[in-house]
């Protein structure tokens, strides 16, 4: 099939832009020629509309980090207070502790403030650009926040039950030493929780390992400044309702939290590629340009191979065919590089030399 795009300037122009399936309306141009088309140019020339692209796809890969990080951190709290506060009972280990475990509302906010610091910073990252178009898959966007989301849930719970148990001299925290009252405990999940968030934002950036894609500097500066500020409430915790925790327990929860980082970003990893091997929630249907996905691409494509244009304008030319011309499509490329040209071409050829055999016998 064929792929029309028309450009114009005039009013004469207006029938084609709108009949076009990519109309543009060239800088000067009428009213007419503007209404009737689908991109408007406001500069001369057409590399806006790569700009355009650029930009819009930059955006694109912006929100989608944005919303899994969003979900990922969503899903952590809920689901770790709502099966802390049902299932585990401080009191079954200690008598003097709560029966139901709770957290200071203050702490609550300061992890709420610290998080929208970081999610602003999202909007300045640096990110990797499609190479095709992207259409949104929430199937696929709450699969994997709910993977990282569950990771992190599950290694706050398993923290809970640790310093809970800290006071016993057999328990793993006890033989390092580390002994924690209640109140001491509520500040080292609060230590868990704000951490863990804030490595979370790493892993929700690209398919790949976080280490793939290098993060952007307001990215780099927000997550420094909250996990510095969290890591300093919790060695001195001054507004009550907590206790400070000492540099041996920060050190050993900011460990505990790296571990637990590394295993959610492989996580994360392998759920993509389960996703992208078996085309799950239709995932190679609505994005296949990053380039974690190239090697999913070349199974799907197995002999065939994608040319990449190395100019602008040919990275142009590949998105949207301009001047009224048509594109073919691939089989129809193939059909005539296997055949070799349309017959109309040979015909053409035939009467050119016709012309001329009739020319010479006329001299």
């Amino acid at each position: 099939g064929y792929m029309c795009g028309m450009t114009g300037d005039g009013v004469n122009d207006a029938p084609a832009l709108k009949k076009a399936d990519i109309g543009i309306a060239v800088a000067g141009a009428t009213d007419a020629a503007r209404a009737a088309a689908d991109i408007v140019l406001t500069q001369e020339g057409l590399m806006t509309i790569v700009e355009a692209i650029q930009v819009s796809r930059r955006i694109f890969a912006r929100m989608k980090a944005f919303i899994i990080y969003r979900v990922a951190c969503t899903f952590q709290l809920l689901v770790f207070f709502f099966w802390a506060v049902l299932f585990i009972h401080p009191s079954d280990y200690d008598s003097s502790y709560d029966d139901f475990w709770s957290m200071p509302v203050l702490a609550l906010i300061t992890i709420t403030l610290l998080n929208d610091g970081t999610i602003i910073s999202i909007a300045y990252d640096s990110v990797q650009l499609s190479k095709t178009p992207e259409a949104w898959n929430l199937r696929v966007v709450y699969t994997i926040a709910t993977v990282l989301g569950g990771v992190a849930c599950c290694s706050s719970l398993w923290l809970l039950t640790m310093v809970l148990s800290s006071a016993d001299s057999s328990s793993f925290l006890g033989s390092l030493g580390v002994d924690l009252n209640y109140q001491e405990c509520m500040t080292a999940l609060y230590l868990k929780c704000s951490v863990s968030d804030f490595l979370t934002l790493f892993a929700s950036r690209n398919h790949g390992f976080f280490w793939e894609q290098r993060p952007g500097r307001a990215l780099v500066a927000a997550f420094a400044v909250a996990v510095g500020v969290s890591t300093i409430f919790a060695w001195t915790w001054p507004f009550g309702d907590m206790d400070p925790i000492g540099g041996t327990a920060i050190v050993l929860i900011w460990a505990y939290c790296l571990f637990w980082f590394l295993v959610q970003d492989m996580c994360k990893v392998i759920v993509y590629r389960f996703l992208h091997k078996y085309n799950v929630f239709g995932i190679n249907d609505s994005h296949a340009g990053v380039a974690q996905d190239a090697d999913v691409e070349e199974e799907k494509v197995g002999h065939q191979e994608v040319g990449q244009a190395k100019s602008s304008s040919s990275f142009l030319k590949s998105l949207i065919p301009f001047g009224g011309g048509a594109t073919k499509s691939n089989e129809v490329l193939d059909e005539e590089n296997k055949h070799g040209p349309p017959e109309d071409e040979d015909m053409g050829s035939k009467k050119k030399k016709k012309k001329g055999e009739l020319t010479e016998a006329l001299l």
